[in-house]
C-alpha cells in the first residue's frame, strides 16, 4: 500500500477493501518506524488524523463519499497553514507561529476528503537545494540518510521575491515570459522528487499568501 496512489487508495476505502483508519494506521506506523533518520515530518498530527479518518469511515458506512480523495491520509509542508500547528517556513523569527486557520490549499485537500498526518520539512525560506532549519534540523534523503532529499533552491525564491517586491506588473511581465515562474516552478518539485527517485507534476496557480508569516507584506501572484 505504500506505493499506491492516492487516487488507487481512495479506491480501495471507497470499495471497502481497507478502512480509511487502518490506512491511517499504517501510514502511521512507517512514520514511526522510518522517519527517525530521515526526520522528514517534522510537525505530527497524528491524533486529528486518526479522527478524521474514523469520520471518514463513518461517511463511507452510512453511504457517504468525502470526496475524491475519501479517507486518505497525507502530508503537507510546513510552510502551509494547517489550523493549530507550527507555519514556520523555517525561519528562526517564527518559531512560536502557529496558524489559526486552514490555508486555502489545505481546505481544498480537506474538502477532497483527505485528512492530514502532519507537516514535512522544509529550507529556511523555502530557498536552498537541501531541507535545514534550525528548528527542525536536517532532512535525509530515505534512500541514503547521507545524502540530501533536495529542497526548494535560493536562485528561483530570491528572483521571485525580486519580482514581487518591485511591482505587480513587473511579475506579469516576467509570468510572460515564463522564464522565471517555469524555473522556479520546475525546481521546488522536480529537483527534490527526482533526487528522491520520485516523479512529480506541480500546477502553478500563485503563492497563497497567508501562508507567509509576514503575509500583510507580500502582494497576491497572478494567476497562471
Amino acid at each position: 500500500m505504500a506505493f499506491l496512489s492516492a487516487a488507487e487508495l481512495a479506491a480501495k476505502i471507497r470499495g471497502g477493501a481497507i478502512s480509511a483508519i487502518a490506512l491511517t494506521e499504517y501510514i502511521i506506523e512507517r512514520i514511526e518506524r522510518f522517519d527517525k533518520d530521515i526526520n522528514a515530518v517534522v510537525v505530527k498530527t497524528f491524533e486529528s488524523a486518526r479522527s478524521a479518518a474514523r469520520a471518514a469511515d463513518q461517511a463511507a458506512a452510512s453511504g457517504s463519499c468525502l470526496g475524491p480523495l475519501h479517507g486518505v491520509p497525507m502530508t503537507i509542508k510546513e510552510s502551509y497553514a494547517l489550523a493549530g500547528t507550527p507555519t514556520t517556513w523555517g525561519i528562526e523569527q517564527f518559531r512560536d507561529n502557529v496558524a489559526t486557520k486552514d490555508g486555502l490549499i489545505v481546505q481544498r485537500f480537506k474538502q477532497s476528503g483527505a485528512h492530514f498526518l502532519g507537516k514535512t520539512n522544509v529550507p529556511v525560506e523555502l530557498a536552498d537545494f537541501q531541507s535545514y532549519n534550525p528548528i527542525y534540523g536536517v532532512t535525509s534523503n530515505p534512500w541514503d540518510i547521507s545524502r540530501t532529499p533536495g529542497g526548494p533552491p535560493v536562485a528561483a525564491r530570491r528572483l521571485y521575491q525580486q519580482a514581487y517586491l518591485r511591482s505587480r506588473q513587473d511579475l506579469i511581465l516576467v509570468a510572460r515570459f515564463g522564464t522565471l515562474l517555469i524555473f522556479a516552478a520546475f525546481m521546488v518539485i522536480n529537483q527534490p522528487m527526482v533526487w528522491c527517485r520520485c516523479k512529480a507534476m506541480n500546477y502553478w496557480q500563485g503563492y497563497q499568501k497567508e501562508t507567509w508569516p509576514f503575509a500583510g507584506l507580500w502582494l497576491e501572484a497572478p494567476r497562471t
